[in-house]
């Protein structure tokens, strides 16, 4: 069974904004013709997203991102997401900003001949660094939490054969994690310490021309101790050069997208998207394909989405719960039911959710990674459906209550459409 254009319920996401030009498109209803739905969006403060021109650009106040990524590993943008995260601090000072100086938030200086260059984040300066004496430039940044903290660099090769970040404990006196980017093979690994490194080519030709890769390391330290961070832009090596970006450290176990600071630590505000839907508990599927890039990694049980009011009211949900997709069902008498996942995505994994609600009230959730095949989690049982949800509104990586249940993702396309529908319909759907 195909899905007719006229039958869906709802469609929003980087998808619609590639063939329609608006964020979400709504077919049924008072929209039959094809019009827009006005979305309700909001952050505090401004946000960065990557634009097809290979640059990150700020987003005002309000204003969603609409974030081109590389799906399938290539160095070349290809597809356009809605970029949805949760609050985080730079806890760094001047993070995109390596220059000579003054001021020397950044020190050691002179062990460089540093350049001014095209910086890959819109309104910043780059500085291509050639080592000539020593091998880093350090950064003093308060103390280690003694919980998860997360660091990565962005940087564009010259010539180097490698670069390195290294995260150091100047109370103890040692290196805490390390990560190593060898830039003949791209390969990013542990340098030295206990940490869990991660990366991935950003563009095949930054804006000087050369490989842009991010990548950093997740560890932690001794609460308390005093915490540096070291770049090391070409290693050991002299008469070579690297181009460095941004730097970020947050105090989280995965990194998210860059937070420019310049003489004080910035926060990045919650993101907060819903739009109007005004079907019925009925027969339904509910599609969702975004890139994992955290939320099942949090314990804060993050939505992708969610139809109809928070509490007891009713309402049907897809989240990471407990590490896992899970689809939920409640209704306004206090009970609900759920199919719930067993395999979860690993970061930077494309995923597909389709999640299925039949007229008896029962649910169960597909997923299929990076286009492999659909797996499913168990069906439900049984639940009396009410007539109308609790609330005419479809809340996206939160649960309709400002601040809760916030998630990370990048999201392609979410889709809403009658009746039971296959992983194929969808996909057909999709530019």
């Amino acid at each position: 069974m195909s899905i007719h254009p006229s039958d869906i319920l709802f469609y929003a996401g980087g998808a619609a904004l590639r063939q329609f030009g608006t964020l979400s498109r709504r077919t049924t209803g008072i929209a039959r013709r094809g019009e827009g739905v006005i979305e309700n969006f909001a952050r505090t403060g401004t946000a960065y997203f990557m634009g097809k021109d290979g640059l990150y650009h700020a987003s005002e106040e309000d204003v969603f991102r609409p974030h081109w990524v590389d799906a399938d590993g290539d160095g070349i943008l290809d597809t356009l997401t809605l970029l949805l995260e949760d609050e985080r601090e730079n806890e760094l000072l001047l993070s995109s900003d390596f220059g000579p100086g003054p001021p020397y938030t950044w020190s050691s200086p002179g062990n460089f001949i540093i350049t001014s260059r095209t910086s890959i984040i819109d309104g910043q300066t780059a500085y291509e660094h050639e080592r000539d004496g020593g091998s880093s430039r350090i950064q003093s940044v308060g103390t280690f939490t003694g919980d998860d903290e997360t660091c990565y660099l962005i940087v564009e090769n010259v010539d180097a054969s490698v670069t390195r970040l290294r995260i150091y404990d100047a109370t103890g006196a040692s290196y805490v994690a390390g990560a190593l980017l060898t830039w003949s093979t791209g390969a990013i690994t542990l340098y030295e310490g206990t940490g869990a490194v991660f990366g991935a080519k950003l563009l095949n030709e930054g804006p000087n021309g050369g490989e842009v890769y991010l990548f950093g390391v997740t560890c932690s330290g001794t609460v308390g101790h005093t915490r540096h961070v070291y770049v090391q832009p070409v290693g050991d090596n002299n008469s070579v050069s690297a181009i460095l970006h941004h730097c970020q450290l947050e105090e989280a176990g995965f990194y998210s997208s860059p937070i420019v600071t310049d003489t004080a630590a910035v926060t990045r505000n919650a993101e907060a998207l819903s739009l109007p839907l005004w079907t019925p508990p009925r027969a339904m599927t509910i599609y969702a394909k975004l890139r994992e890039v955290g939320s099942t990694l949090i314990s804060n049980w993050p939505r992708v989405c969610q139809i109809g009011g928070s509490g007891n009211n009713a309402s049907v949900r897809i989240w990471a719960r407990l590490g896992y997709y899970t689809m939920n069902i409640r209704n306004s008498g206090g009970s609900s039911t759920q199919s719930a996942m067993t395999t979860a995505p690993s970061f930077d994994d494309i995923v597909e959710l389709r999640g299925t609600l039949s007229s008896d009230g029962s649910v169960q959730l597909h997923q299929s990674i990076n286009v492999g095949d659909e797996s499913s989690g168990p069906a439900s049982g049984a639940l009396a459906l009410d007539s109308v949800w609790g609330g005419h509104s479809l809340y996206i990586n939160y649960e309709g209550v400002a601040g809760n249940n916030v998630g990370h993702q990048q999201l392609e396309a979410l889709i809403v459409a009658p009746g039971s529908q296959s992983l194929s319909d969808f996909r057909a759907l999709l530019p």
